[in-house]
């Protein structure tokens, strides 16, 4: 199963994140973030999750 999160970034959602990157696999974890720089700063501990960026 594929779980997406949104706005991984945000205070709540590290804390959200890296309990599910726990408990799931990180092939099944995916990111929805507007920036890549930070997200990749956070996470970089975890290289196989996808990070899909929002561009509007």
């Amino acid at each position: 199963m594929k779980y997406a999160i949104i706005a991984a970034t945000g205070k709540f959602r590290q804390a959200t994140t890296n309990k599910l990157l726990k408990i799931v696999s990180k092939e099944d974890a995916v990111l929805i973030i507007r920036n890549e720089n930070k997200v990749k700063k956070l996470f970089s501990k975890y290289p196989t999750i996808l990070f899909l960026q929002l561009v509007y």
